[in-house]
């Protein structure tokens, strides 16, 4: 199919352009230049009133299409040109004369490639949509450097928390309590909730929302209540144990949800009330699977001492946590047989592994007798 494109320029001259089927735009510009001697880097095609970029084609603006011509100033074309080949085009913009970083179209280059550059576009750019709308595109932490007036309009807001949450520090105070927009944002990055409003820091959808992707979330929470709701804390609890750590002091008593985060995850004992950890249940669920019988390792030793380890089943494990009034003290030999540890002479209970209580660690001198258990010389 035979393609042609008429352009015009301001001065009322018009050439014609015969293209063929696949050619773009950047096809049109350069048989232009060789028809009219205006360079390729200086042409701006507008149709209507939208500009065409290079890359659009030919075929889809129709069999015929009537363009107008704009002239760049050269000086323009060749800043456009230097910043499209330039590797870090944000360099070039921040070193750039005044008049330059106050271009639009050079501001666009440079934003939709590196959009915290509109930190350096002129005061004019910063508060012209289009551009802040490139920048924050490319980043939604530019909304930083956005005017006043643009941080205050919701669809360009919700554009950057979308995918920079922490943007939301940039918002008008009116968005920062705009529902949609935070949760926008806490769906994006959770801890974006400590820029929020204080009543939507209240609120437990908002809050739940957060907390499910980062319990840490919860350290900006502003209403207890929202820290005691169970429908906000036990999902968030399930997901991540160290979530304890944030819960009111109601649920911090509650046995099934504590039962729960210690089975998950041992460590987050630590949440659990001192008064409640010498529990059984506390202090030895989820600190270990239990074998079905007592496991022995195999010996180590060092220049002094052989040392072993027992793993002991769970109804053992209960009766030493018994004996010793919740592992608070070291076993006596007659004592760790008594409950069932079974192994050869002079083997000394001589530490005790808190993070696996039911792990009893021993050692005996080297060369000692296993059937007397002395020791050779002693």
């Amino acid at each position: 199919m035979a393609l042609k494109a008429v352009v015009y320029s301001l001065s009322g001259k018009s050439w014609v352009v015969d293209g063929q089927q696949g050619w773009s735009v950047l096809d049109v510009m350069k048989a232009l230049e060789d028809t009219s001697g205006v360079p390729r880097r200086d042409q701006r095609l507008i149709l209507g009133d939208q500009e065409l970029k290079e890359t659009d084609l030919l075929s889809t603006l129709g069999e015929e299409v009537h363009l107008s011509l704009l002239v760049r100033n050269p000086e323009i074309g060749d800043w456009l040109q230097k910043i499209k080949a330039a590797e870090f085009p944000q360099d070039l913009f921040r070193s750039a004369p005044e008049h330059i970083r106050d271009n639009q179209e050079i501001a666009l280059a440079v934003v939709s490639r590196h959009g915290f550059s509109l930190k350096f576009a002129s005061h004019n750019l910063r508060d012209d949509r289009q551009v802040v709308l490139a920048a924050v595109q490319q980043t939604g932490a530019a909304l930083a450097y956005a005017s006043e007036s643009l941080k205050a309009e919701k669809d360009l807001v919700l554009l950057a928390v979308k995918c920079h949450g922490a943007a939301l520090e940039h918002a008008s105070q009116d968005l920062q309590s705009d529902r949609e927009v935070v949760l926008a944002a806490v769906s994006n990055q959770a801890r974006a909730l400590r820029f929020a409003a204080e009543e939507l820091r209240a609120d437990a959808e908002v809050v739940a929302v957060a907390a499910l992707k980062d319990a840490a979330a919860l350290a900006f929470v502003t209403c207890a209540k929202v820290l005691c709701n169970r429908r906000v804390m036990e999902p968030v609890v399930k997901r991540n144990p160290a979530a304890l750590q944030y819960a009111g002091e109601e649920l911090r008593w509650d046995r099934a949800l504590l039962l729960q985060a210690i089975k998950k995850d041992p460590s987050a004992l630590k949440y659990v009330p001192e008064e409640l950890r010498s529990h059984w249940d506390f202090g030895h669920l989820g600190s270990s699977r239990y074998p079905n019988d007592n496991e022995y390792s195999d010996k180590y030793q060092d220049e002094k001492y052989e040392y072993r380890h027992v793993i002991l089943n769970k109804a053992t494990a209960q009766k030493v946590w018994r004996l010793t009034n919740s592992m608070g003290r070291l076993m006596q030999e007659d004592e760790w047989r008594g409950v069932g540890v079974e192994q050869s002479r002079g083997w000394v209970h001589y530490e005790i592994h808190r993070p696996e209580p039911h792990i009893l660690l021993f050692r005996r001198h080297l060369g000692t007798d296993p059937t007397t258990g002395k020791v050779p010389g002693a």
